[in-house]
Parts: C-alpha cells; structure tokens; sequence
C-alpha cells in the first residue's frame, strides 16, 4: 500500500523536483513510476549536460520466526528469518544517479545493496536506463527497469514511500523477476478530470534466486493501465512471456538425470513418470500473469485491495492470490492490518511410485517438488514517522500453511516440516537521503 503524502515526502528528499508535482495529476503518476527520477514537465528548462542528482534509500531490518524448521524468505535472498532471528530479510542500500542532459533527455542508474542469491552481501544495477520525452504526455525508456507486474512494482524496494513493512508476499512472491533489460512506452491523458495512463514494456529478463534457480525470460511483453481520480486510484497489468525456470538448477537437473535412468530401466513407470520429465524439460515455457489493484487513500485512512495470477506451463504450479490492506493515520502514526491468501490453482500432482526401496527417494524427490504451497496470512503493523527522511516500522503475521507454504525452507534434519501455523514478527528502520 503506497500512501502518496509520504511518497511526495521520499520523493522530495531524493532530489526530486515537485514544483509541479502538486498542481498536475498527470505528473503524479509518472514521477511515481519512475520513483525518484526528475520531474517530467515539458516546460521546466534545464542546464544542456550539468544536471546531476545523487540520492538513495535504505532499510534496517530484523526478522524473526517462532518456528525451529523451518525459514521465512523473501525476495531472492538465500537466507532468511528463523527462531533465532535474522537481519537478512529486509535489510538493504540502494544509491542512485539521475542525469538531465536536455529537456528531451535523461537518464537514471540505480544500484542496490543486499543479500544475494548465495546467501551473501552482493550488489547489483536495479536501474540503468536512458529516458525520452517526444512530447509533453509521453516518455520512453531504454535499459534496465522495473517489470510493472504489481501496483508497488515500481517502488516496491523503497520501504519509505509504503506503509506497509514490506509488500503481502503471498501476493508478490508469484513473479521472481522484478526488472527487465528493454523499453517501455508510457503515454498519459488527462479524461474529465481522470488521469488515465498506459504503458507497454519489451524486453528479456533473468535473475538468480534461491533454491539453485536462475529464471531466465524473453519475448516479454506488458500492459498496464492506471486510473487515478482524486483519492481513488486502480491498476491493471497484464504479462506474457516465454521463461525458462530450471535449465540451470543442478538440483532439477539431478532429478531428471534420476528420472531418464528410472525409465530406461524400467519403461513401464512411463505413464508415472512421462508426465513429470515433460513439466522438467528446462526448455522455455508460455507464462502468463495478470493483476488488479484498486486503493482508496483519504487523509485519516486508506484501503488497498489487489489481485493477482499467475499460469505456466511446467512444473511451477498455477496460483491464484490476493490481499487486503486498511489503516488509520493519527498524525505521524499509521496502524494497519491485513490479509492476504495465495491458493495453489491446479490439483495435487503429486505421484505415488510402486513400492520399492529403489523408487523411494526417487519418489520423495518428485513429491518434494510438486508439494502444495497455499498460504494464508494475517497480519498488522505500525508505521512511526519519525521525521521526513526517517520512518519506523513493527509488524507481526500469523502464517498458515499447506505443507511448507511458499515462503518458507526446511531446516529440519529429514528435510521434512510439519506445516504448523507460524508467526513472523519484523522491525525495521526505513530511511531516504
């Protein structure tokens, strides 16, 4: 949930120009999706190659799980959150350059500070794109930017510019690929007062997350439309892609090196195991996500609502997911709550082999892979804004679980978990500069 007093705030203190950003709806919107990018008027006259701006964020964050086997993660970070704590989860550094060459062209470089996929500190470029501006209503960029797959996609990292400590994972953990290398087009209108936008993005992306795996998508294509009229605002997006998940994943690679060796030796297991060596065949695969979000943010409360889906076909299971979020604010005080579901979308595919001691691990393997997920949450939280460059943040969830639910990873020594509702309790220090 994006609460845009606060965001103006963030926006403000990283360098932003908001001369117009009050007066014209139309900018708005698109100094929101380009986050702390400089102000898009057409008629504010800028320096031909002087113009350079540094800014940043950041996210002091500790996380901890009343669970001892299992372990809360999110993002792509290999580590995360268990009965003894962890600042892994949220903790991150973002600085970033902006540069205004002329009123036609600019450009932003982002990079970002965090956990990597190994477990480690590591740092990569979030944003590198050059941006264009043909006409007073249109911009285009060309690099690497924000996949627009959710209502927060675009600012989703910067905790400062949301209430909420971080975005419902059942909801934002369905696309692991958060940027793109390619171009978008937004082009936006002012209809009765209604500030309608549309954006169309192309490109590839691919990105190593935990668990040994490496997403690698092309032929990406995206739409997405905003609506915003006074407090109310909605979001729609629509993506398509061709994507790869576990080409790369020696641990998927094991399993279809153990099902090839099964069925050579034993083909009448075909009709058991022919189906998953298909779903396991690491080539590329149709993808299709869509999401719709709706919010509605007064001066005393806000309301939040998305939805989101997700089909593709391998062995990555289909979900259906969605969240609600509502809050107060009582001065520098934001308390909130919300709920949030991600459902597995498809049967149980789940196999059960002929008994054999032979077949056994085989068969745990598969069963592991192709164990439900579904997931519900209910959490609330608190957001203290301590001044405008600093906010506070406390939230606690209650998490149940089918199996091992999507967030989380086994600990314990027999790989197995035993699915118990648990609870994640999270504070951090969000901050702009």
């Amino acid at each position: 949930m994006l609460n845009f007093s606060l965001f103006k705030h963030c926006l403000k203190h990283l360098g932003c120009k908001l001369g117009n950003l009050g007066k014209t709806p139309s900018l708005k919107l698109l100094a929101a999706g380009l986050l702390f990018s400089q102000t898009l008027s057409a008629q504010t006259a800028f320096p031909s190659f002087s113009n350079f701006s540094f800014a940043g964020y950041g996210t002091i964050g500790y996380a901890w799980l009343n669970d001892d086997d299992a372990e809360y993660r999110t993002g792509e970070g290999e580590s995360g959150a268990t009965n003894e704590g962890s600042f892994a989860v949220d903790t991150r550094l973002a600085l970033q350059l902006d540069g205004t060459f002329n009123s036609f062209l600019s450009g932003s470089a982002q990079v970002i500070a965090r956990q990597n996929e190994e477990g480690d500190p590591g740092a990569e470029l979030e944003w590198g794109f050059l941006r264009l501006q043909p006409g007073e209503r249109i911009v285009v960029r060309v690099g690497r930017m924000s996949l627009p797959t959710f209502s927060l996609s675009d600012f989703r990292e910067v905790g400062y510019a949301n209430v909420l400590l971080r975005p419902p994972e059942d909801v934002y953990s369905q696309v692991p690929l958060r940027r793109l290398n390619g171009v978008d087009v937004t082009v936006e209108s002012l209809v009765m007062g209604t500030l309608v936008t549309f954006q169309v993005v192309g490109g590839v992306a691919r990105e190593k997350i935990f668990n040994d795996l490496e997403p690698d998508a092309k032929q990406i294509l995206g739409l997405s439309t905003w609506i915003e009229r006074g407090p109310f605002k909605a979001r729609a997006n629509f993506t398509t892609a061709q994507i790869d998940v576990d080409s790369r994943s020696a641990t998927i690679d094991t399993l279809r090196q153990g099902i090839d060796g099964t069925l050579a030796q034993a083909p009448e297991l075909g009709a058991f195991l022919n189906p998953v060596r298909a779903e396991l065949s690491g080539d590329y695969k149709d993808l299709t996500f869509a999401s719709f979000g709706v919010s509605a943010d007064f001066d005393s409360y806000f309301v939040d609502l998305e939805f989101a889906r997700r089909r593709i076909n391998n062995w990555v299971v289909d979900v259906d997911s969605w969240s609600l979020v509502a809050g107060v604010n009582i001065g520098r005080y934001s308390p909130y709550a919300f709920v949030s579901s991600n459902r597995d979308a498809q049967p149980d595919r789940r196999v059960s082999l002929p008994d054999s001691p032979q077949l056994d691990p085989l068969e745990a393997a598969i069963n592991n892979l192709y164990a439900p997920r579904s997931q519900n949450t209910a959490g609330v939280g608190l957001r203290y804004d301590l001044s405008e460059k600093i906010a506070l943040k406390s939230q606690f969830e209650y998490i149940s679980r089918e199996d091992i639910g999507i967030s989380f990873r086994r600990l314990s020594d027999d790989g197995t978990d035993n699915g118990d509702d648990v609870v994640l309790a999270s504070f951090v220090v969000d901050f702009v500069f």
